[in-house]
C-alpha cells in the first residue's frame, strides 16, 4: 500500500503527498482534485497521546496506558447528496471490523471514536489545502471529512529492561 506524508512547501499550503518518492525525489499528490474520480485518504490530524490506565481501567495488574491517535478520513465523490454519502462513509468506517490483537509493546483493544464530521466542501477543501475557499470550483463533486481517534490500549511488560549504567 501507498502510505501518507503532509508536505508544507514553500508556498506555505498544506499538501497531502506519497510517503514514497519517484526517481527524482518527487512526492505524488494524493489530495483533493477534480479529476480523480472516487477516492479517499485517510492522515494523522494531530499528535498521538497517551495517558496512564487507572485500576479500574485497566485489563489487568500491569502498567497499561491508553494511546490516542487523532485522524482525519477524507472521501471525495461525484453525487448529488452530501449526507447521503457521509451516511455510507460513516457506516463504512465505524463498521470496520477491529480485532483484538496483541503486537510488540502489547497492544489490544483499538477502537475508533467518532469526533466531528463535515459534508461542506469548499470548507473541507480550504482546510485540507490552506487555500481559500473561493478556489473550490469544483461543484460536481461531494467531499466529505470524518474526524475520528483510534485508541488502543498498551502495557509495557515485553520490552526489555534498559541497563542506562
Amino acid at each position: 500500500g501507498h502510505g501518507l506524508a503532509i508536505h508544507m512547501p514553500f508556498d506555505n499550503f498544506l499538501r497531502v503527498v506519497s510517503s514514497e518518492t519517484d526517481r527524482h525525489g518527487e512526492r505524488k499528490y494524493l489530495g483533493i482534485e477534480d479529476n480523480k474520480g472516487t477516492f479517499f485518504y485517510i492522515r494523522y490530524a494531530g499528535l498521538t497521546t497517551g495517558r496512564k490506565l487507572r485500576r479500574g481501567e485497566k485489563l489487568g495488574s500491569c502498567d497499561e496506558r491508553l494511546l490516542t491517535a487523532p485522524m482525519r478520513l477524507v472521501f471525495v465523490h461525484q453525487c448529488s447528496d452530501p449526507q447521503i454519502l457521509l451516511i455510507a462513509v460513516k457506516k463504512a468506517l465505524y463498521s470496520t471490523p477491529l480485532k483484538r490483537r496483541s503486537w510488540e509493546y502489547g497492544q489490544k483493544n483499538v477502537e475508533l471514536f467518532d469526533k466531528s464530521f463535515s459534508f461542506i466542501p469548499w470548507d473541507i477543501f480550504s482546510q485540507e489545502t490552506l487555500k481559500p475557499k473561493t478556489e473550490f470550483k469544483a461543484s460536481h463533486l461531494q467531499v466529505v471529512a470524518i474526524d475520528f481517534e483510534i485508541q488502543a490500549q498498551t502495557n509495557y511488560n515485553t520490552c526489555a529492561e534498559l541497563k542506562l549504567c
